[in-house]
Parts: structure tokens; sequence; C-alpha cells
């Protein structure tokens, strides 16, 4: 796994989280038919196209498509289990 593969992981998964908090405690915030999805696959996109021309340049290694997978796969799983575990009973 290249470093720009581990760096776009973290920060899909740290969006996933972020998501999950919001859910937890103030749903209406992400008025979206399903944000658990839809958050973390548009920070995957937005951060892949950032990620894009620094590969193209030749500064950085391309991500592989199992690196975006984990990333948008594990930031819906993440904001699905966070927002289950922080909501309020």
């Amino acid at each position: 796994m290249s470093r720009t593969g581990q760096i776009f992981i973290g920060l899909v998964w740290l969006a996933g989280l972020a998501t999950g908090i919001v859910l937890a405690h103030a749903p209406q915030l992400l008025p979206l038919p399903t944000p658990a999805i839809f958050v973390p696959l548009a920070a995957g996109l937005l951060l892949d196209l950032a990620l894009r021309s620094g590969s193209l340049a030749d500064r950085m290694a391309p991500l592989d498509m199992s690196e975006r997978g984990a990333g948008v796969i594990g930031g819906a799983l993440i904001a699905i289990g966070a927002s289950a575990l922080l909501a309020p009973a």
C-alpha cells in the first residue's frame, strides 16, 4: 500500500467518523437519503480528484482501486457504527 493510499484511507475514514457523530447527535444536519454512505463516497471522490493532480505530475503514487474501495467502504461502515454506538438512548 502506498503512502498516498494510506493518507486517502485515513482521511475518508475520518470523514466517516465525523458523519457518524453528526448522525448520532444532529441527524437533521445531513438531510440526505443515505448520508452514512453518501458522505464518505463524496469525500473519497473529492480527495481522489485532489490527489490525482499530484500523481499525474509524478509527485506521488496513484491510488489503486483497492485503496479507493477500502477507504469508501470503511468510511461508510465507520459512519454506520459510530451513529449506532453514539446515538442517545
